[in-house]
């Protein structure tokens, strides 16, 4: 997170500062979910303000979304025989549920069970379904059911399960 009241005072009144509040959509990437800010810094003698920040970033982002949009889905690269075939070739099992401990089994089986309450289909047929197995289920549900995004890609070694 940027904090736009330390680079006011690191850079001091010689610059006029742009915050602008951007989302992965913006440029096509509707499957994931991270909003991000930049912060564009114009010297007040030496800087030329070209074109408005935000009535650029609108125009772009428009034209963008006309051509591409992605989905959860569309970031699985692997094939179902890929992952099978390295499943048997790591630990000689036909899935990976071998890699989880025992507190992402119980979520994975919350989540399941939660997915089919909802929306009354089993998960396995969701291509666009991923959940974040790192969370405790009972407080926090970082799952694309919901917002249609992949969760928030943590900085742990969580595993997620599509």
């Amino acid at each position: 997170e940027i904090r736009l009241r330390v680079i006011k005072i690191i850079l001091g009144d010689d610059y006029v500062f742009y915050q602008l509040f951007v989302e992965p959509s913006d440029a096509g990437h509707g499957g994931i979910g991270r909003k991000r800010t930049y912060v564009f810094c114009l010297h007040r003698a030496n800087g030329v303000y070209l074109h408005d920040v935000f009535d650029m970033y609108a125009e772009i982002t428009q034209e963008i979304q006309k051509v591409v949009s992605t989905k959860p889905g569309n970031y699985m690269v692997a094939t179902a025989e890929h992952i099978a075939l390295d499943a048997l070739a790591t630990a000689g099992q036909s899935d990976l549920s071998y890699l989880l401990n025992e507190r992402e089994v119980t979520n994975m089986r919350l989540f399941d069970q939660e997915y089919i309450k909802r929306y009354n289909r089993l998960p396995r047929y969701d291509d666009d379904l991923f959940y974040f197995l790192g969370d405790n289920f009972q407080y926090t549900k970082s799952w694309s059911a919901v917002s249609g995004k992949i969760p928030t890609y943590r900085r742990n070694n969580n595993p997620y399960s599509k």
